[in-house]
């Protein structure tokens, strides 16, 4: 997805607000790939005793930091561009997860 902004950053302009967790538990029953990989995550914290809400709230975070990090690297490339902050992004998430 963070290419395709990169190549469309009108479209991330447009849609930056509703880039979130609402958009993504809008969506996420109605793509079988975004729900296997929410069941996923889910399933690995709650074997860690995580609560259902513990879970989302760290996944909105998780979708939150992302979206806010690609919308200000591609967008104004702050603090950098978005293809020097992938790198710290994903090792970011890495450690988050």
């Amino acid at each position: 997805i963070i290419e395709y902004f990169k190549k469309d950053p009108l479209m991330l302009k447009l849609i930056h607000k509703n880039l979130s967790w609402g958009l993504f538990r809008k969506t996420r029953p109605h793509y079988q790939e975004m729900d296997a990989i929410y069941l996923m995550f889910k399933k690995e914290y709650q074997d860690k005793n995580m609560t259902e809400l513990e879970i989302e709230s760290l996944l909105f975070m998780i979708v939150d930091l992302v979206g806010s990090v690609c919308y200000h690297s591609i967008i104004s490339e702050e603090p950098a561009p978005i293809d020097e902050m992938k790198p710290i992004l994903f090792k970011t998430v890495e450690n988050i997860i």
